[in-house]
């Protein structure tokens, strides 16, 4: 059926096998959606209708809205910009001029645009790795730091195009005798 029914009937499930009270909402994209929610916690329910993203989002303060982070909303502030509609008086350019690369990102964060698609509960998470060798055998701290530096810019860079984060970061290291060390740990 419509996806307001499965939703409802999902919730009044939860409600009588887990006697939780869950808090649900439903909307074109995972950022409207997400951002719903937080409208209505701790208990309560939320549909944004397709198309009307920016309507919803207008009259909101700049801190609902995912993406939007601490430094972002201090600079806004600096400009006495604290709602959304506030916000989106501003150009892409502008918003470009005043947060640099996160600019881009901000405008279609205001506008409800989210293009991370939303992915299957039995699809395995994303992996970005990335790896170097090196030309001689080194026990070097200074090359061996260097080229770990490097490995992270071009991850992080990879995440940030991709819109993702790091949930865990792991490193493995190969030595030339063929010991292999492995070291994970959960990114904060």
């Amino acid at each position: 059926g419509p996806p307001v029914d499965g939703a409802g009937r999902l919730s009044r499930r939860i409600q009588t096998d887990m006697n939780l009270a869950p808090i649900w909402s439903l909307a074109a994209n995972k950022l409207v959606a997400k951002t719903a929610s937080r409208l209505v916690k701790p208990v309560g329910e939320y549909i944004v209708e397709p198309g009307d993203e920016a309507a919803f989002l207008a009259p909101l303060p700049l801190f609902l809205i995912p993406g939007i982070e601490p430094p972002d909303l201090t600079r806004l502030n600096d400009f006495n910009i604290t709602r959304v509609f506030e916000a989106n008086r501003l150009t892409a350019d502008q918003l470009q001029t005043l947060f640099g690369p996160r600019g881009p990102f901000i405008h279609e964060r205001l506008q409800g645009v989210d293009p991370a698609p939303v992915r299957p509960v039995d699809r395995p998470l994303p992996r970005i790795a990335a790896s170097f060798d090196f030309d001689d055998d080194t026990n070097q701290r200074g090359p061996v730091e260097r080229s770990l530096y490097r490995l992270v810019e071009q991850t992080g860079r990879r995440l940030r195009e991709q819109t993702l984060a790091a949930r865990r970061i792991g490193l493995i290291l190969t030595h030339t005798d063929g010991v292999r060390r492995i070291r994970q740990t959960a990114a904060r």
